[in-house]
This record gives structure tokens, C-alpha cells and sequence, in this order.
């Protein structure tokens, strides 16, 4: 009874596969007519894969899902149990009459090959069943276009630079610049770039004493001789003066302090001192205060206080949305639907269920358990036939909402098919962001 379930679930597939629309060409359609079945007959020396099946149906089925193949052969009274009964071939009895052979205990069903008549050009890859033409091409590098018959053109994408010009794929430089893409500079020391007397060997500058940088630009730091009067500080080479004091070497002495402009960051030189800005102190108003450290923020206490010069910004916390001044719990932790039943486990055994038209933030609870099955379920469990787990495990409460892929058993593989989802850990909880799945009865499994 179950080999009947799993064959009436395969052909579901099929003439679900083949009633979809096909407008963007990436799925198959394949036919497999009467006129092409042959008993008593095999087609040898195209065959890339013999697998074991339940019946002839599923053995055109997995020729579907096998993009390279198009005619099967089925050994109808194989000699042991579990033989490998099913081989899936490249071509047909068409392209190759000599190759379809008598073979008593076997039958032949072939396709209309599309690709029987090498429609794909420049060495390209023919796979039948696809796009509106019945077939689609895989290119070879360096070809495009629905047969390949295009070359592809590298100058489209402009490689070239220093105002190289590309012609047939290839970069023409202007003078003075060499390389594939024109990216060499020759001859840099002709035009004697380096500054403050430096000289100029292989491209490179060679600086004099004091001065360093790519073209000798850069003075070295001057506060090495310690130029600064009146106890002023030297940094990056210009002198910080005390208050009363100005000038490029602080010898200026003068009379308002505030006449020097001493206060920094916006703030008002009064009588000498300076009214610092909210956000600064210090004599000059020059030192940044720490509004986080301090506890002077308007953070909301599920916020981080992160501290900038002058202000501070505030960041709600994990499972938490806001402007940090105010922080709600995460809408997706709230919001949600609940799957419940607890024939949806990976202990519970076969049935119809589905889950195709699920669309939204999800949490398993009560019988179903707390989370998804996160290692492959067997085939014909959780209350249907294909099983979906999570791949690529539950997220901290710390990664916040991350992106997995949910893998769907098949009879034979563990991930035949996948959906992406979004996940979120709640603490207490799992979230789900989950779409349909691909077809019926494919269904999420859960675990407590």
C-alpha cells in the first residue's frame, strides 16, 4: 500500500510541475509518448545513471528531475529484490536506431528529444523540456544567447583604464601605461615629481632628511625641536597655546584671551573663559563628554548607549525596535501564527497533510513541539511525504533575525528541494518566517 502512496505523490508532482507556469524557462516539461514505447526492447551505450524504483511511472519521474535525460529503461521482472531496475539515458532510439537493442525482459519509453537535432551551437550543453522552444543551451565561457551563437564581447564592460580604449577584448594603453588593463604607469620619473629636492629612481622618490610621503610632500614633524614659547604644547607640528598667548610659535602675548579665540567646538569665549556647548568641557571646551558612562542620555533601558563626539546615539537591544529612545519588542515576536498539531513531529508516521499555503511569521507550539526538526526527518513522516528541516541550525538571541534554508526529503535524497525562510530567536521561542512550500504533500516537521 505505501509503493501506491508514494506513486500516486510522485505522478501529483508531475502534472503539478507540468501545469506551472513555465514563463521564465526553469521548469521542465517532458513528455513521454505512447508512440515511443517499446516493449522488449533497451537503448545501450547512453545510459548515465541506473537507479532502483517501485514502478515504471517512478522511473519517468526521475527522468524529469534529471535535466540530461530523456528515454528511460525499466527492467519489468528484475531477478532479485531491490535491483537497480530504472536507467535514465542521455538520448534516444531516434538519434541512435543501432543503439535500441532486444532486451526480453525490459521496456523502452523515450521523449521528443528536443536536443535530438544538436540545436546548441559553440560546444554548449542541450537540455530538452525547457522554455518555450522545448529545449534551453548551457553555454561555454565566452558565449551567450538562447543557442550560444553569440560571442561575448569583454570590451562591454569597459576593463580598460588611464583612457585605454578595448578593441576585440583587448586593452590599446596611451602612452606612458602598459599591462592587461593599462594599469601600469612607465616611465613616472620623467616627469621629476618628487618635491622638497627628493629624487627619483625606478617610478619610486627617494626623500631628503625631514621630509617623507609617495612624493616627498610631507614634512617631517617639526615639534622634534620642541618651537613652541610660553609653555606651549607642539602637536603635528603647530604649537597648542596657553591661554594669553598667540601666534605660530606662541610668542604673541596678548591681552583678551578671548581676543585668540581659545574656545573650540562652538562654544562662547566670555571674559576669558569659555561657556562650553552640551556635550563638551574642559577649560577650552575641547574634551568630549561621555553622556553614556555618565548615565546623562535619554537611552531607553532596553537602548545601548553608544557615545560620539559632542552627543551620543542610543540602539535598541536584540528582540527589541525603536529609535533607541523608545524600544518595543521585535513585531515578528508578537505577531505570529501558532502550528499546534502534533502530527506535524518527526514521530508521527504518513498522511496527506501540506503546508502550501502557509505565508507569514510562524511558532510551533503545544503538541507540535517548540521548534523545526533541524536533522533530515525520514520520508513519510510528520503527517505527510515530504519532510522539510531546518539547515544550517537555530540562531542566538544575539544574531537576530537570520535567513536559513528549509531542506525537503525525498524518497531517496535528504535535500531533493529547498525554501529559504527567515529566523528569529524570541528568548523563550522560535519565530518562522515561512512561504508555501514547493508543492503538495510537502510539510514542515517539528521537534519538542
Amino acid at each position: 500500500m505505501i509503493f501506491l502512496v508514494h506513486f500516486s505523490f510522485f505522478l501529483l508532482i508531475f502534472h503539478f510541475k507540468s501545469a506551472l507556469a513555465c514563463l521564465d524557462g526553469n521548469c521542465r516539461i517532458l513528455a513521454f509518448p505512447s508512440s515511443l514505447f517499446f516493449k522488449g526492447e533497451r537503448l545501450v551505450n547512453h545510459t548515465t545513471a541506473t537507479i532502483s524504483v517501485i514502478d515504471r511511472d517512478t522511473c519517468e519521474f526521475r527522468c524529469y528531475l534529471e535535466h540530461s535525460c530523456v528515454s528511460i529503461n525499466f527492467n519489468v521482472q528484475p531477478k532479485e529484490p531491490e535491483t537497480e531496475n530504472c536507467e535514465l539515458n542521455n538520448s534516444t532510439g531516434q538519434e541512435h536506431e543501432k543503439d535500441l537493442i532486444k532486451a526480453a525482459n525490459y521496456v523502452y519509453h523515450g521523449t521528443n528529444n528536443a536536443c535530438g537535432d544538436s540545436p546548441c551551437e559553440n560546444n554548449a550543453t542541450c537540455q530538452s523540456g525547457f522554455t518555450s522552444q522545448r529545449y534551453r543551451c548551457l553555454c561555454s565561457p565566452g558565449f551567450t544567447g538562447h543557442d550560444c551563437e553569440h560571442v561575448v564581447d569583454k570590451c562591454n564592460s569597459n576593463p580598460c583604464q588611464n583612457q585605454g580604449s578595448c578593441i576585440d577584448g583587448k586593452c590599446q594603453c596611451q602612452p606612458r601605461f602598459s599591462g592587461e588593463l593599462c594599469e601600469i604607469e612607465v616611465g613616472k620619473c620623467n616627469s621629476n615629481p618628487c618635491q622638497n629636492q627628493g629624487s627619483c629612481k625606478d617610478g619610486k622618490c627617494q626623500c631628503q632628511p625631514g621630509f617623507s610621503g609617495e612624493l616627498c610632500q610631507i614634512e617631517v614633524d617639526k615639534c622634534n625641536s620642541n618651537p613652541c614659547q610660553n609653555q606651549g604644547s607642539c602637536k603635528e607640528g603647530k604649537c597648542q597655546c596657553q591661554p594669553g598667548f598667540s601666534g605660530e610659535l606662541c610668542e604673541i602675548v596678548i591681552a583678551d584671551q578671548c581676543d585668540s579665540s581659545p574656545c573650540q567646538n562652538n562654544s562662547i569665549c566670555v571674559g576669558g573663559k569659555c561657556e562650553c556647548l552640551p556635550g563638551y568641557s574642559g577649560e577650552n571646551c575641547k574634551e568630549d563628554v561621555d553622556e553614556c558612562s555618565s548615565g546623562v542620555h535619554s537611552c531607553h533601558s532596553s537602548a545601548s548607549c553608544i557615545n560620539t563626539i559632542g552627543s551620543y546615539t542610543c540602539s535598541c537591544n536584540n528582540l527589541t525596535a525603536g529609535d533607541g529612545k523608545t524600544c518595543n519588542l521585535a513585531s515578528e515576536c508578537q505577531n505570529y501564527w501558532n502550528l499546534t498539531s502534533g502530527n506535524r513531529r518527526v514521530t508521527s508516521g504518513y498522511d496527506r497533510h501540506c503546508d502550501w499555503g502557509l505565508y507569514g511569521w510562524y511558532r510551533f507550539s503545544e503538541a507540535a513541539g517548540i521548534r523545526m526538526a533541524t536533522s533530515c526527518p525520514r520520508f513519510g513522516s510528520c503527517g505527510s511525504t515530504v519532510t522539510g528541516w531546518l539547515s544550517g541550525g537555530h540562531p542566538s538571541v544575539a544574531d537576530g533575525e537570520v535567513s536559513r534554508s528549509v531542506c525537503f526529503r525525498s524518497y531517496l535524497f535528504c535535500c531533493r528541494w529547498s525554501r529559504s525562510i527567515k529566523v528569529r530567536n524570541c528568548g523563550a521561542y522560535y519565530v518562522y518566517y515561512l512561504r508555501g512550500t514547493p508543492f503538495c504533500n510537502f510539510r514542515y516537521c517539528s521537534t519538542g
